[in-house]
């Protein structure tokens, strides 16, 4: 019996093509042993207004912890929940589903008292899995003492009884707006360490 798996660090709110990515496999794994990095995905997003992109971010704790995984970061700010519904209500108030999912959201804006941007960017996710109708099982890294060596996460693989085990390595995998498993596999084991596109620019 094979088993597809992915592995990728959690994101606050992903794109599209990382919900085809989860909805794609049978276990994914948010891989938050990996460093944070700033400036990145991890802790921010963009929306649009009428002026032009606007960023929201989760003000995070960096200062003298520059080699801190993802799963050790703090909130440095817990109005950032506030504030984020309030810019999204703003310019997306108008929108055609706005009032469909605005409960929803809303709930899990001002419901937020996480201090760990693991905790946050796992709710997000989840909520937005069981909004599409996805059901595959999301675990931590943290689960299986992942390191980021190849060999280490090909183990992790062969514990979860996801055999014959098939080592994939893209580097494109992600930098699109959506994702497709390739037709014919065996199990899958997706190391990723990548971010949507460009870098950000710097703030």
């Amino acid at each position: 019996m094979s088993k597809t798996i992915a592995i990728v660090q959690s994101n606050y709110v992903p794109w599209r093509g990382y919900f085809d990515l989860i909805n794609s496999v049978d276990e994914f794994i948010l891989y938050d042993d990996a460093q944070y990095t700033r400036r990145d995905w991890r802790n921010r997003n963009t929306i649009k207004s009428p002026g032009g992109q606007i960023w929201l971010t989760i003000p995070v704790r960096v200062k003298g912890r520059y080699l801190q995984n993802i799963k050790d970061t703090m909130v440095a700010d817990d109005n950032w929940a506030r504030e984020h519904w309030q810019s999204i209500v703003h310019n997306y108030s108008k929108a055609e589903y706005f009032g469909e999912y605005r409960e929803r959201f809303q709930d899990l804006y001002l419901g937020s008292h996480d201090k760990f941007l693991s905790q946050i960017n796992y709710r997000f996710i989840m909520a937005i899995c069981r909004i599409l109708g996805i059901d595959t099982t999301i675990s931590w890294s943290m689960d299986y003492n992942l390191s980021g060596d190849q060999v280490i996460l090909t183990k992790s693989c062969l514990n979860r009884k996801a055999f014959p085990l098939r080592t994939w390595i893209t580097q494109d995998i992600l930098t699109t707006d959506s994702f497709t498993l390739p037709s014919s596999h065996e199990s899958v084991l997706l190391i990723l360490s990548l971010t949507k596109g460009p870098r950000p620019p710097s703030t």
